[in-house]
């Protein structure tokens, strides 16, 4: 079967939708919807939901490591985060990466990040993780 190429600038549904939004710019798709999302469970180490994303890796305690399916298309996107940590069910707390230059096309790296400069370093395996990635996929 030979592979080929649909072109089209709008994306309209059957009505099956609900709701007054029936359409979708093609270019929303492209660089205004969210490439990675992942809600993982860090003390069960498993995937609750997830979109592009093959696996998480726990390298150590407070090291998590998220592998795309479809590569990013380079290192300029943007994740965010969020992390249950356990003692406070509604503490919110950053996801960071685990230094500066760790972005790469196939893989973010994290780590739980606390919501002050004392607690910034600390190592925890929160209960869960969940990261969104906006950016564009090669």
């Amino acid at each position: 079967m030979a592979n080929g190429t649909i072109a089209f600038d709008t994306l309209q549904t059957s009505g099956q939708i609900k709701g007054s939004a029936k359409s979708l710019d093609t270019d929303y798709l492209a660089y205004g919807s969210t490439k990675v999302w992942c809600n993982y469970k860090a003390d069960s180490e498993s995937i609750n939901g997830s979109l592009n994303l093959t696996s998480v890796s726990d390298f150590a305690t407070c090291n998590y490591g998220y592998n795309f399916t479809n590569n990013m298309a380079d290192d300029d996107y943007c994740p965010t985060g969020y992390i249950r940590d356990g003692s406070d069910n509604t503490h919110l707390r950053c996801v960071q990466s685990t230094d500066g230059s760790n972005f790469t096309t196939s893989q973010l790296t994290v780590r739980p990040a606390g919501v002050n400069a004392s607690d910034y370093l600390t190592n925890f395996d929160p209960l869960d993780i969940c990261i969104t990635i906006v950016g564009d996929i090669s």
